[in-house]
């Protein structure tokens, strides 16, 4: 069985937590979590991470502590017209998304 938390946030999205992967990844290992999201915001959230962020996920460790790790962005919808704020470039390469309405 697999027990995941795909909506965490490291100090990438800016607000609420000083956490960092390895921070998160411990802690999920501790309470026996088999796979761990991080999906920070992007970068039209007032201290989101900006694009780059997102484009050097590629490289960074898959698994930690024995705990898999998947990496999404909380993306906001930011028109009638549904559209996000990263581009389909990086969409492609995230393993998962999670969309959000957010006030400026």
């Amino acid at each position: 069985m697999m027990i995941t938390d795909l909506h965490t946030h490291t100090v990438a999205s800016g607000h609420a937590t000083r956490d960092t992967v390895t921070d998160l990844a411990r802690e999920a290992a501790k309470r026996g979590l088999s796979a761990l999201g991080i999906c920070d915001h992007a970068p039209k959230m007032p201290t989101g991470a900006k694009e780059s962020y997102f484009r050097s996920l590629g490289y960074a460790d898959k698994k930690l502590f024995g705990v898999r790790i998947l990496y999404g962005a909380e993306l906001n919808i930011y028109n009638v017209k549904g559209e996000v704020d990263l581009p389909e470039d990086i969409l492609g390469k995230l393993d998962y998304t999670v969309a959000s309405l957010h006030r400026d």
